[in-house]
């Protein structure tokens, strides 16, 4: 999954790896003209429309720190993803993604202990 996938560009990159991808943005018609085989989701907000452990791997390439709720954002990753996801994300504000893993490390100590 590409949370804040604009064109689809590194989805249609990844085809040839899977054949379940799905983008999320909240203006996704560019994306859905140049790669309709792909399934992409309009969203606004940072509530995911995916189920729980559902998802293999997230990909978030310079979108977190545009995210209002991004701490919220962060829990939704962790909820829809499979036990032994992946996550990646990348941002241009080297400040927030020192912050944003902090809280990750957090959120995956919180996730584990709603489990138990």
């Amino acid at each position: 999954m590409d949370y804040g996938c604009r064109a689809g560009d590194y989805l249609n990159a990844s085809k040839k790896y899977s054949q379940n991808l799905i983008g999320i943005d909240i203006d996704i018609q560019p994306a859905q003209k140049r790669y309709p085989q792909i399934k992409f989701i309009k969203q606004k907000g940072e509530k995911i429309k995916l189920q729980s452990n559902s998802i293999n791997q997230i990909i978030c390439i310079n979108t977190i720190e545009n995210i209002y709720d991004f701490e919220f954002c962060l829990q939704e990753f962790v909820r829809i993803l499979k036990p032994n996801g992946k996550l990646f994300i990348t941002t241009a504000d080297h400040n927030f993604l020192f912050y944003s893993l902090i809280l990750l490390i957090l959120l995956n100590g919180i996730n584990k202990n709603l489990k138990n």
